[in-house]
């Protein structure tokens, strides 16, 4: 995914925040982002803070990753659980109450590539962080041909 796909999320996600609060789930309307939805992911973030579970991968997302980890919880990931750099960036989201953007160790399955960028977006629920919209930007040498999706 390009950093313009990222640019896109992230205006698309801004545009949900009314009056200087974060959006829902519900604000997220998958009909208005469809040449986004290959490129990300939902995670859910556990009640009592102390968790992450993919629930939905993008198509492009799990190609990059080489696998998919749909319904997974991250604990049970190489390089996604506890400590991981990924895992503190989700946290960081969760206890700052914003949006954020890292350049992560690449933690799939296919050895060419040699980092991420992630940025994510929080979503909320009776005022609290429950969901992060991720965007994906794999970096490697024999990276995919980015294809256009309408």
């Amino acid at each position: 995914m390009s950093d313009d796909i990222l640019s896109l999320l992230e205006s698309y996600w801004n545009s949900k925040c009314a009056a200087g609060s974060l959006p829902s789930r519900r604000d997220i309307d998958p009909s208005e982002i469809r040449r986004l939805l290959a490129h990300i992911a939902l995670v859910d973030v556990a009640m009592d803070g102390g968790g992450f579970r993919y629930r939905l991968v993008g198509t492009r997302v799990v190609q990059q990753l080489a696998y998919d980890p749909t319904g997974r919880d991250l604990q049970s990931g190489a390089g996604t659980g506890e400590g991981s750099p990924f895992w503190d960036f989700l946290n960081s989201i969760v206890t700052s109450l914003a949006p954020g953007s890292a350049v992560l160790p690449y933690f799939g399955k296919n050895a060419s590539f040699g980092s991420v960028r992630v940025n994510g977006f929080p979503l909320v629920m009776d005022g609290r962080i429950d969901k992060i919209l991720l965007g994906f930007s794999f970096v490697g040498a024999t990276q995919m041909q980015e294809v256009a999706c309408n």
